[in-house]
């Protein structure tokens, strides 16, 4: 029985100091340390599939999140679908699902995370390719950047400039979790 309740707490532990490492973001689990968006299948429920049907760009998805989702440290990643029951995430479940709703409406979308300087923290983006306006818009948490910049570069710049951050690296990772750019200061 000792050993039980020992590992049950180590188990929560370890999942506490990550958290605390990882800041809004922690990943457990998954072979890179993040939920595999690629893999998502369509849940069979005819409301959700519903409310993605409507999402049909970057500013309504951000519009959305905006109304029905509610920050909260979650620890681990969700799927798209576990944030929408739940309505509550943190920047990479806010991020999954702004990347999840644009690919599915045809955007090329990215998830962003970037690496901040003096600081174990850690903060995830969802980014859109607006072809419309040949500039890419971007989410943080639920909330939409109506800045619209010429490269994932800039996004990141911005939003940094805004919330009086440093950077010291960032990746960029398509809808199928490649890593498709890196750039370290």
């Amino acid at each position: 029985m000792l050993f039980k309740k020992s590992g049950v707490i180590a188990l929560m532990i370890l999942m506490m100091a990550a958290t605390f490492l990882n800041g809004c973001c922690c990943f457990l689990g998954a072979e890179n340390g993040w939920y595999d968006i690629s893999n998502f299948v369509m849940p069979d429920d005819s409301e959700f599939i519903a409310e993605i049907e409507e999402l049909t760009a970057p500013w309504l998805i951000a519009a959305y999140m905006e109304t029905n989702f509610e920050y909260q440290l979650s620890g681990c990643a969700k799927s798209p679908y576990l944030l929408w029951k739940t309505k509550k995430g943190d920047c990479n479940d806010f991020a999954l699902f702004g990347v999840y709703v644009a690919s599915y409406h045809g955007y090329d979308a990215y998830l962003v995370r970037i690496f901040f300087e003096d600081s174990d923290t850690r903060h995830w983006l969802g980014v859109y390719w607006e072809e419309v306006f040949g500039l890419y818009s971007y989410t943080s948490n639920q909330f939409f950047s109506y800045y619209v910049l010429k490269d994932i570069g800039g996004v990141v710049e911005n939003y940094c400039k805004i919330h009086q951050k440093n950077w010291m690296k960032y990746e960029v990772y398509d809808y199928r979790m490649n890593l498709v750019e890196e750039k370290s200061k």
